[in-house]
């Protein structure tokens, strides 16, 4: 049976035979007390309109859903304390099952007390896999989680940066591969042997052992130490 009853605060409908109720309409809206602001609309073969504060912020659309906004925000909040929220963008396949891409979108959980949080985002692999394809760590950090994957630059993706497990690698399949600056350096891996050092408008520096051998100057060059210009030739000091 359908009941309809106010409680003194409240008007409250109940349908206690476990049945579906409808209502039925060409256009069906819910408003405030005077009838002054929308708070949601319901289109018969059209949109469903959800508002706030009389302003429209969500609908539906033959395409999906569109955000309304000055700034447009979608907010996912995890459940549990200490959760992760994630936004799951899911693609159906040719044949229309849910088994096409999926990309996530992941905030994770910080006990940090300053709110400092990290991001990463997942795709589906070739294997059929969910991995991480990018993090970014509470400071800021982005890494590229997986060996081999690159990071392409350009309308021809020319400019490459990549590791592959044992070798970080700089591929330019195009063109010229330019360094801008004033000084160059290429040091060892913990930061504190120079092995090349480049100055503008100065000097080309050559080091061994973090002891500098060789460098150009205005007249030509000099050498730091022993020169052994071939085997057939002596030693000059």
């Amino acid at each position: 049976s359908l009941r309809l009853r106010h409680d003194g605060h409240s008007i409250i409908q109940n349908d206690e035979s476990g049945a579906c109720m409808f209502i039925s309409s060409h256009e069906t809206q819910i408003a405030n007390t005077s009838l002054s602001e929308a708070q949601a609309k319901f289109f018969q073969d059209g949109a469903v309109e959800l508002y706030y504060d009389a302003g429209k912020k969500f609908e539906t659309t033959s395409n999906g859903v569109t955000i309304t906004s000055g700034t447009p925000f979608l907010t996912v909040t995890a459940s549990d304390n200490d959760g992760d929220a994630t936004l799951n963008l899911v693609a159906k396949s040719q044949d229309g099952s849910l088994t096409g891409g999926i990309s996530r979108i992941i905030s994770e959980s910080s006990s940090n007390s300053s709110g400092a949080s990290a991001m990463s985002l997942q795709t589906r692999n070739s294997s059929n896999s969910i991995v991480t394809a990018i993090k970014i760590d509470k400071d800021q950090d982005v890494s590229l989680p997986i060996d081999g994957q690159k990071l392409r630059l350009g309308a021809s993706q020319d400019l490459q940066i990549f590791h592959s497990g044992g070798s970080g690698y700089i591929s330019n399949g195009t063109g010229t591969l330019y360094t801008l600056s004033d000084t160059f350096e290429v040091r060892g891996a913990n930061a504190n042997e120079t092995h090349l050092k480049t100055i503008n408008n100065g000097a080309v520096e050559l080091f061994y052992d973090n002891s500098k051998k060789f460098e150009t100057n205005s007249s030509g060059v000099q050498v730091d130490g022993g020169l052994t210009v071939s085997s057939d030739y002596p030693t000059i000091n």
